[in-house]
């Protein structure tokens, strides 16, 4: 779900810089650099290392928004074993909670999402239905997370619902259309 909301954040991102500005993104985790948005475009990461600057201090984002700060000591284009996926050395060198940092000229958060009790009975009933309808049968829901935010800005709260799958009474049936993200 972190990727879903990143990957959905980023697009919403790309779309609204339009100053010449290069943005770097880095997973704070791994400290791999995702990529950057330059004029509203999307650069790879390969083409992305000139964007990030040492000594910068970058603003660190989770799912429920800014939780605090990197500063970029250095950028490692020869990381191995992935040659491709450049290593950005940070400050603190782990960081607790988030999930990524860039430093942005606009709001990347423009709706902030909200975290929802994990264990709301409304929420187990409404994956176990879906979970169903998608060829589990008795389905054991284990939600992760849930955040409430306004996905669309219709003035309406969507939920984002994170659901691990530890064990089913019956196999999912292959033949079957694979499951949306959205229903």
């Amino acid at each position: 779900m972190k990727t879903s909301l990143l990957l959905a954040g980023l697009a919403f991102a790309s779309r609204l810089s339009v100053s010449a500005d290069t943005f770097p993104i880095i997973d704070v985790r791994y400290g791999y650099l995702v990529g950057a948005i330059e004029s509203g475009k999307w650069l790879e990461p390969t083409d992305a290392t000139d964007s990030v600057k040492s000594g910068a201090k970058l603003q660190v984002y989770g799912v429920t928004g800014d939780v605090g700060t990197v500063q970029v000591l250095k950028v490692d284009t020869q990381n191995e074993p992935c040659p491709d996926r450049p290593v950005v050395k940070l400050r603190p060198a782990k960081v607790a909670k988030g999930a990524v940092a860039f430093a942005a000229s606009w709001n990347p958060l423009p709706r902030k999402p909200k975290s929802v009790d994990a264990k709301t009975q409304q929420h187990v009933k409404v994956v176990r239905q879906f979970l169903r309808e998608h060829g589990f049968r008795d389905p054991i829901v284990h939600i992760s997370q849930i955040v409430s935010v306004d996905l669309d800005g219709d003035g309406q709260d969507e939920f984002v619902i994170s659901q691990r799958i530890t064990r089913m009474t019956t196999r999912f049936r292959m033949n079957r259309a694979p499951i949306p993200i959205r229903s």
